[in-house]
Protein backbone atom coordinates (compact mmCIF):
# COMPACT_ATOMS: atom_id res chain seq x y z
CA UNK A 1 0.00 0.00 0.00
CA UNK A 2 1.81 3.57 -0.81
CA UNK A 3 2.18 5.84 1.44
CA UNK A 4 0.81 9.92 0.84
CA UNK A 5 1.78 12.67 2.82
CA UNK A 6 -0.76 13.78 4.93
CA UNK A 7 0.92 17.08 5.76
CA UNK A 8 -0.27 17.95 2.10
CA UNK A 9 -3.76 16.82 3.01
CA UNK A 10 -4.32 18.39 6.54
CA UNK A 11 -4.72 22.14 4.86
CA UNK A 12 -7.41 20.72 2.32
CA UNK A 13 -9.06 18.53 5.40
CA UNK A 14 -9.24 21.70 7.79
CA UNK A 15 -10.87 24.18 5.07
CA UNK A 16 -13.56 21.22 4.30
CA UNK A 17 -14.39 20.82 7.95
CA UNK A 18 -14.74 24.36 8.60
CA UNK A 19 -16.87 24.64 5.36
CA UNK A 20 -19.19 21.97 6.88
CA UNK A 21 -19.44 23.50 10.38
CA UNK A 22 -20.44 26.66 8.71
CA UNK A 23 -23.02 24.70 6.66
CA UNK A 24 -24.13 23.36 9.56
CA UNK A 25 -24.44 26.91 11.58
CA UNK A 26 -26.48 28.12 8.69
CA UNK A 27 -28.42 25.44 8.41
CA UNK A 28 -29.49 25.81 12.24
CA UNK A 29 -30.27 29.46 11.75
CA UNK A 30 -32.42 28.55 9.15
CA UNK A 31 -33.90 26.14 11.39
CA UNK A 32 -34.57 28.20 14.10
CA UNK A 33 -35.79 31.60 11.98
CA UNK A 34 -38.30 28.92 9.86
CA UNK A 35 -39.64 28.41 13.73
CA UNK A 36 -39.52 31.77 15.43
CA UNK A 37 -40.86 33.91 13.00
CA UNK A 38 -42.52 31.74 9.63
CA UNK A 39 -44.06 34.87 8.45
CA UNK A 40 -40.56 37.02 7.90
CA UNK A 41 -40.13 35.95 3.90
CA UNK A 42 -37.27 38.45 3.71
CA UNK A 43 -35.28 36.74 6.64
CA UNK A 44 -35.95 33.36 5.42
CA UNK A 45 -35.22 33.73 1.68
CA UNK A 46 -31.37 35.49 2.88
CA UNK A 47 -31.27 32.91 5.70
CA UNK A 48 -31.90 30.22 2.67
CA UNK A 49 -29.67 31.61 0.69
CA UNK A 50 -26.71 31.69 3.09
CA UNK A 51 -27.56 27.76 3.98
CA UNK A 52 -27.46 27.12 0.15
CA UNK A 53 -23.99 28.82 -0.68
CA UNK A 54 -22.38 27.32 2.44
CA UNK A 55 -23.63 23.86 1.42
CA UNK A 56 -22.34 24.42 -2.24
CA UNK A 57 -18.77 25.94 -0.92
CA UNK A 58 -18.49 22.62 1.60
CA UNK A 59 -19.54 20.49 -1.34
CA UNK A 60 -17.07 21.63 -3.66
CA UNK A 61 -14.07 22.14 -1.14
CA UNK A 62 -15.11 18.11 -0.32
CA UNK A 63 -14.76 17.19 -4.17
CA UNK A 64 -11.34 19.13 -4.20
CA UNK A 65 -9.96 16.93 -1.47
CA UNK A 66 -11.57 13.85 -2.64
CA UNK A 67 -9.37 14.80 -5.81
CA UNK A 68 -6.10 15.53 -4.23
CA UNK A 69 -6.48 12.31 -2.30
CA UNK A 70 -6.97 10.23 -6.03
CA UNK A 71 -3.92 12.27 -7.15
CA UNK A 72 -1.84 11.93 -3.46
CA UNK A 73 -2.36 8.15 -4.15
CA UNK A 74 -1.95 7.49 -7.69
CA UNK A 75 1.44 9.43 -7.24
CA UNK A 76 2.31 7.39 -4.36
CA UNK A 77 1.74 4.43 -6.65
CA UNK A 78 3.85 5.63 -9.50
CA UNK A 79 6.56 6.36 -6.75
CA UNK A 80 6.91 3.16 -5.42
Amino acid sequence: MPMIDSDKLKPASDAVLAAKQIWLATSDVLRELRERDPKNEHQLMLAQARAETARVRFETLAGKLVALVQTLIEQAEREG
